[in-house]
């Protein structure tokens, strides 16, 4: 059974004994927030505002901005607003991130019929999202597995690859074998997309 440690209290060595802290600040990760950019969210740049908020009375260190009735895709009405945004944002030591749905938008009306070709986008520039799933393998070592992305809403991906695959002999829920871990990815034929 794996049993995992958190400790929320965290004692620092200080001169003269133990200073005792609420809270740990971020190691390797940051305190992330969505942030939903209404249109009352440009009106007198209450972006800004909120940057400030956000460093101020906060333990965020990074905002995710997503569209809620605002079209990230007007490029001449938001290069300004998110200009301005990043610029508040790193005077804090706060991180931004855009969070840029599909170009089908609803705010354009657009279709869902677009490709990846039509979107001009490479794996890089997309949005990943990692499923995972375990079969059994029958008794000549083939299995078929199939998975859909999840968390991505009604979202078709426009790409797919198998990452890692690796066969194993269970014991137990959780456990496996020692030493009957292989990686087996080459041997995988990935179909569809």
């Amino acid at each position: 059974m794996k049993i995992w440690w958190i400790f929320l209290l965290s004692a620092l060595p200080v001169l003269g004994g133990v200073q005792y802290v609420e809270t740990m600040p971020p190691a390797r990760h940051p305190e992330l927030v969505y942030w939903f950019w209404h249109s009352n969210t440009l009106a007198n740049a209450q972006y800004l505002r909120d940057v400030d908020n956000m460093a101020s009375n906060s333990a965020y260190t990074m905002a995710l901005l997503t569209e809620r009735g605002v079209d990230f895709y007007d490029y001449d009405k938001m290069h300004e607003p998110f200009a301005q945004t990043v610029r508040a944002a790193h005077q804090h030591h706060l991180k931004v991130g855009l969070q840029l749905w599909e170009f089908w938008s609803p705010m354009q009306g657009r279709t869902a019929d677009v490709t990846k070709a039509q979107l001009g986008l490479n794996v890089d520039q997309a949005q990943a999202l990692v499923s995972e799933g375990e079969v059994v393998l029958d008794a000549a070592g083939h299995a078929n597995y199939s998975v859909t992305c999840t968390n991505g809403r009604a979202s078709r991906p426009f790409h797919s690859e198998a990452l890692k695959v690796f066969a194993f002999r269970k014991t137990a829920e959780g456990y496996y074998a020692e030493n009957s871990l292989m990686d087996i990815t080459s041997s995988v034929k990935t179909t569809g997309s």
